[in-house]
């Protein structure tokens, strides 16, 4: 799977969803793994507001039968302890998809 870069949206849904700014609020950069965002400026700093991430992939289906797609987040509290969070989800396109009836 390859991230779309512009489709990636980080939205402040406790700032009446303002979308936040790349290079401004947030920076994200790929990796072999995926890709990292790293929040900015007040976003960086005693951070409360529940963000909400949406983003696009492509993928050549290939022999693959199902997408993998992990998240994993790590902070610091303001006392200095580190913290983190993590999911993960399977999606199996549907029959359509895998026979490249699309």
């Amino acid at each position: 799977m390859e991230l779309l870069g512009d489709t990636l949206k980080l939205v402040d849904c406790d700032n009446g969803n303002a979308v936040l700014v790349d290079g401004e609020d947030y920076a994200w950069t790929a990796n072999k793994d995926g890709f990292t965002i790293t929040l900015l400026n007040s976003y960086a700093r005693q951070m409360t507001h529940e963000l909400v991430l949406t983003y696009e992939t492509s993928f050549q289906l290939g022999d693959a039968t199902a997408f993998k797609n992990d998240a994993l987040l790590e902070w610091e509290t303001t006392g200095g302890g580190k913290k983190t969070s993590s999911d993960s989800v399977t999606t199996q396109p549907d029959y359509y998809t895998q026979k490249k009836w699309f």
